[in-house]
C-alpha cells in the first residue's frame, strides 16, 4: 500500500498525534480537496486548503483517501501552524500514485492544542485517466471530411496512447455562437474516428469525446473547413 502525507506548516509522523484527547468537541477541522483529479502527466500538484481549530498552533488533523475497492491509497496529514485563518498547500499526485475511482476522503483524528477532540468533514474525489482529441479537417467539393484522433494517458508508460472504441461526437459553430451535432463515429484500432458531412461554405468544427469510467471527457480545438 502506497501512502503519501500531507502537512501545513510542518509534516509530522503518526507518532507525533496526541495519545489521549478529552471527550468534549471544541471546534471543527475542514480540509477542501479537489473533487476532480486527472492523471495526465508523471507528475502534478493539486491545491488543498485547511481550516477550523486544528490549524492553529499546536493542532493535528488526519484523513483517509479510500478507494471503493482497493480501500485506503492515500492518507493526509495535517499539523497546526501560527494562522487561524485557514491553509493552503498542495497534494502532490503521481500517475502510480491513485488508482482511478471514486474515492471518499474519510475522517481519522482531529483535535485543537489542548487535546479536545475536533469534527471532521468527509470529501469524496474521483480520479481518472486524462483523454485528447485532436481534431483535422478537409474539403473536397462540398464535402468535409472531419478525424478525430483519440487518445488517453496510459500509466504503464506515463504518456498518452492512441484508444480505439471511443466515442467522438463531432459539432458545427452556428452564426450565433452556438454548436449543433452533426453526428458520432467510433475511434477504430489506430484511434482515429471519421465523419463526412456536407457543407458547401467554410465552417467551425469541433469534436468530443465521452466520459467513460476511467478517463475524463475530451474536447478538440476547432477546426475551420
Amino acid at each position: 500500500m502506497r501512502r503519501a502525507a500531507l502537512a501545513v506548516a510542518a509534516l509530522v509522523g503518526a507518532s507525533t498525534l496526541p495519545t489521549a484527547a478529552p471527550s468534549v468537541a471544541a471546534g471543527s477541522c475542514t480540509i477542501t480537496t479537489p473533487s476532480k483529479i486527472t492523471i495526465n502527466r508523471e507528475f502534478r500538484e493539486y491545491p488543498v486548503s485547511l481550516s477550523g481549530a486544528c490549524v492553529n498552533k499546536g493542532g493535528v488533523g488526519s484523513w483517509q483517501a479510500i478507494h471503493p475497492s482497493k480501500g485506503s491509497q492515500e492518507w493526509f496529514l495535517v499539523s497546526g501552524g501560527s494562522s487561524a485563518n485557514g491553509a493552503r498547500q498542495t497534494f502532490d499526485v503521481y500517475d502510480w500514485m491513485l488508482p482511478v475511482g471514486t474515492y471518499k476522503i474519510r475522517p481519522d483524528y482531529a483535535c485543537d492544542s489542548t487535546f479536545n477532540s475536533l469534527t471532521q468533514n468527509t470529501r469524496t474525489m474521483t480520479v481518472k485517466l486524462g483523454s485528447k482529441n485532436a481534431l483535422t479537417s478537409s474539403r473536397k467539393g462540398g464535402t468535409v471530411t472531419l478525424s478525430s484522433t483519440v487518445s488517453t494517458y496510459n500509466t504503464t508508460y506515463s504518456q498518452f496512447r492512441k484508444r480505439g472504441g471511443a466515442t467522438v461526437t463531432f459539432y458545427v459553430k452556428n452564426a450565433n455562437g452556438t454548436w449543433s451535432r452533426k453526428g458520432t463515429a467510433k475511434s477504430g484500432s489506430t484511434g482515429v474516428a471519421r465523419l463526412t458531412v456536407t457543407s458547401s461554405s467554410k465552417r467551425i468544427y469541433k469534436a468530443v469525446t465521452s466520459e467513460g469510467s476511467t478517463y475524463w471527457v475530451a474536447t478538440s480545438a476547432t477546426s475551420t473547413r
